[in-house]
């Protein structure tokens, strides 16, 4: 095993680590991507080298670079409540935890429906949403689940459980808040979206705050479709009936 290839595939990765690095912005970035195409064992180190770190590397793209997402919850890489609250108003940071998996799930199901929308990779662009389509989401996704909950509580998940009794219960809006706050569906959307952003999920069209408009990006995509979550697939089947009967 060559030290050489074993610290240029750890680059590699370490490059992935950085959602605001493309291959186009840095020439290494770029050799390393091409490397990985042309070179098996580089290839098969940059994965082992993630798997020793609680990674998978999902995707390797000239446009979009390494691709990783966490195997592990509390993996030192996964992204943690705290990284959104860092930025909430003091009365704010003990919001409930299931209300922005909710959200996180708003968010996925706007841009990605069905699963169908999820599996397409080959799509010419990538769907955009603002935040008021998030809140309609979620809202509608909130009615779904308070009727499925009726039907058999047990399909589920317990941190969906009666989440939506909070959310419904949440102003839309809280015009005198701060744009980023828990107090409001719209102002805990908008904090989702912008930790997103930061992440290069997804990327902003135009616009600011409640009017903005943003795109998925293939990054966000692919780490969807590599995550097992039973609550994402059961408000995905919930949203596409509530498509099929409308």
């Amino acid at each position: 095993m060559s030290d050489s290839l074993v610290r240029d595939a750890s680059r590699l990765i370490y490059f992935g680590l950085d959602q605001s690095l493309r291959p186009s912005r840095l020439d290494e970035y770029a050799r390393l991507v091409e490397r990985y195409y042309e070179e098996p064992e580089l290839a098969e180190h940059a994965s082992t080298i993630a798997i020793g770190m609680e990674l998978t590397l999902v995707h390797v793209g000239r446009d979009t670079g390494a691709i990783l997402t966490c195997t592990e919850r509390n993996t030192a890489f996964a992204m943690k409540l705290t990284d959104y609250r860092s930025t909430l108003d003091a009365e704010d940071k003990d919001a409930p935890r299931s209300i922005l998996a909710l959200v996180q799930i708003g968010v996925a199901l706007t841009f990605f429906p069905s699963a169908a929308d999820l599996e397409d990779t080959e799509r010419p662009s990538r769907p955009d949403a603002m935040p008021r389509d998030v809140v309609e989401t979620i809202w509608g996704l909130c009615e779904r689940l308070e009727e499925e909950h009726r039907r058999d509580a047990g399909e589920i998940p317990r941190i969906l459980r009666l989440v939506w009794e909070d959310v419904l219960a949440m102003p839309a809006s809280r015009p005198k808040a701060k744009r980023r706050s828990f107090g409001s569906l719209q102002g805990v959307v908008l904090t989702v979206m912008h930790q997103l952003e930061t992440q290069g999920l997804i990327s902003l069209l135009t616009g600011e705050g409640p009017t903005a408009s943003y795109a998925a990006t293939l990054r966000y995509q692919l780490m969807l479709q590599s995550i097992s979550s039973q609550a994402f697939e059961i408000c995905q089947r919930l949203t596409e009936e509530a498509a099929e009967e409308a």
